[in-house]
């Protein structure tokens, strides 16, 4: 059994439908960790085998760098250095590309090159130096690094990872303020007091009420 077969063995029906799916557009929807990476590499590999296109008429493209190098080491495992010849990138980078490879079209020749890492911190610094001074994310170490500088970067990181845009952002802070308000004086009048007897009962019916909200 070769390895593309191994590993679509290992698929779920849906999964399966998805990587024998391999004229016209797909939609897939799924959530983080359900194999979407491995989907994508196993169709790729699946319209190689059944059509007569090459691999440098292949255009994957993700969200993170991380996910565009995962995708390419699972592609090596199973087409050799002809993953090599496919086109994968994250869309940033394939603009990127894009527009370095035809100047003459964008910007008056204008050329874009992505952020190093260093550029991106000094940016976000800048932001979180621009906040007030009462605002949490201002707050400074001792030696003039911002406390929350890593953790705002990782965050920013793992929402480009999840695709999100500031509005859809927005709209999961505002779902979870409103659910913070129902749930926070709930747990609180079960937990103010002394834990007892009486606690899990309690406890049941902060479930059931949360359950009708």
């Amino acid at each position: 059994m070769s390895e593309f077969e191994e590993r679509y063995a290992k698929l779920n029906d849906k999964q399966k439908d998805a990587v024998d799916h391999i004229e016209g557009p797909l939609l897939v929807v799924a959530g983080p960790g359900t194999g979407k990476t491995e989907i994508l590499g196993l169709r790729t590999v699946n319209i190689l085998r059944k059509t007569g296109v090459p691999p440098g008429s292949v255009l994957c493209l993700t969200f993170t760098n991380a996910a565009a190098y995962n995708m390419r080491k699972r592609l090596s495992g199973l087409i050799g250095q002809d993953a090599y010849r496919l086109a994968i990138h994250t869309f940033h980078s394939f603009g990127v590309e894009i527009i370095g490879s035809y100047p003459e079209y964008f910007y008056g020749g204008t050329r874009f090159y992505p952020l190093d890492d260093v550029t991106r911190l000094e940016i976000l610094e800048d932001l979180l130096g621009a906040l007030p001074h009462d605002n949490p994310l201002s707050s400074n170490h001792p030696e003039g690094r911002y406390v929350y500088l890593e953790s705002a970067t990782r965050a920013i990181g793992e929402l480009k990872k999840a695709g999100l845009e500031p509005d859809d952002f927005r709209k999961v802070i505002a779902h979870n303020e409103e659910a913070y308000g129902v749930l926070n004086p709930l747990i609180h009048r079960v937990f103010a007091g002394r834990v007892s007897r009486n606690t899990a009962s309690d406890l049941g019916q902060m479930l059931g009420e949360l359950a009708a909200c």
